[in-house]
């Protein structure tokens, strides 16, 4: 069955990630979501505590990412990073899988750092964990999913959007690894509402999309064309 607007709009993480990212796109993400309903935003984090008191009384929640995205600080840092946000009134928190110790073969060592960071936000906060499937193979993918879950995430996610984008084999490879140990969350890549619907239809429960290509999904299941 098609998905409505509404729908997908709850299904969002709507991003404002790039390096210049001025106040005024803040903004701009910020009503977006409260026209559509968006389920969360997430945008630069210094401007943390201005999207949470921007959100405050919607239906929107706000979303951070704790430390780099190259996924390899040391767990302290990841700690701190995730401390730091929940305290500014993030609601959901997004990391990435440490692929130094995934590729080592250190899986202990992978399990404790995202255990850490689930620890740090606590059970009332959701945590998503990137995996960056388009850097990895089909068993990697599924091993990098099942010590996600081991060190007790929320969502899966597929990716950052800053190294190749998500397919929807990546999803069906993610759902049959985890089953529904936890809900998966794709990023990178899509652009239209048949791919949404598709990997909806793989088992996706979440999708991570900037603002600029949501609006344009957003508008296509509305039917009405795309933002040019």
């Amino acid at each position: 069955m098609p998905l409505t607007a509404l729908e997908f709009a709850r299904m969002l993480d709507c991003t404002l990630t790039h390096p210049t990212a001025t106040l005024e796109e803040v903004y701009a993400l910020v009503a977006a979501a409260k026209k559509y309903h968006i389920h969360t935003v997430l945008g630069p984090r210094c401007f943390n505590e201005l999207i949470a008191q921007e959100v405050q009384g919607t239906n929107t929640l706000p979303c951070s990412g704790c430390s780099a995205t190259l996924g390899h600080d040391p767990t302290e840092v990841k700690v701190f990073h995730a401390k730091l946000a929940v305290s500014q009134g993030m609601r959901e928190i997004d990391m990435v899988m440490n692929l130094c110790y995934l590729k080592s073969g250190m899986y202990e060592d992978v399990v404790r750092d995202v255990r850490s960071v689930k620890e740090a936000v606590g059970q009332d906060v959701p945590l998503k964990c990137i995996i960056e499937a388009p850097l990895l193979d089909d068993g990697e993918i599924a091993t990098a999913s099942k010590l996600a879950v081991e060190g007790g995430v929320d969502f899966v996610k597929t990716a950052s959007g800053l190294r190749g984008a998500t397919t929807v084999h990546h999803v069906e490879v993610i759902r049959q690894a985890i089953g529904s140990a936890a809900r998966i969350k794709a990023a990178s890549g899509i652009r239209d509402a048949e791919t949404v619907e598709a990997m909806v239809e793989a088992g996706v429960d979440r999708f991570g999309i900037s603002l600029a290509h949501a609006l344009n999904i957003i508008r296509e299941l509305e039917g009405d064309p795309k933002i040019r």
